[in-house]
């Protein structure tokens, strides 16, 4: 699945293993070199007025979850949606075309690999 959203002002494209009817996307772990991003459902706007959040509803179906601080929303596809992630990546970018938000991005959740447990050196770093 590819999917396009704006971030910084720039278009951006990326590319996301397809789901197949049985089970959701194939996820890699996360390594120390790269984190697994996860696609989510939600997306945040950024100085979206309320007229932008209707046209959301209207256009998408698009629901508002929370607002939060220095006017940033988030927003989730509708329950029944066949695809939520590429709704959500349609309707960013057909916002931030519009010109009238300061942002609106799908929401990514991203898996850190933990840090390798030290060595027996740490254990007499400090003393």
């Amino acid at each position: 699945m590819r999917i396009e959203y704006y971030a910084g002002g720039r278009k951006r494209r990326i590319t996301l293993a397809e789901p197949t009817a049985r089970r959701a996307a194939p996820m890699s772990p996360p390594t120390a070199e790269a984190a697994t991003v996860i696609p989510t459902a939600t997306m945040s706007v950024g100085g979206a007025r309320t007229a932008e959040l209707a046209w959301l509803r209207a256009e998408f179906g698009i629901t508002t979850v929370t607002e939060g601080s220095h006017g940033k929303v988030l927003l989730a596809a509708p329950a029944g949606a066949t695809d939520p992630i590429r709704l959500v990546a349609r309707a960013a970018t057909a916002l931030v075309e519009r010109g009238l938000v300061e942002s609106a991005q799908p929401n990514f959740s991203r898996l850190m690999a933990p840090p390798p447990a030290p060595g027996a050196a740490a254990a007499t770093q400090w003393g």
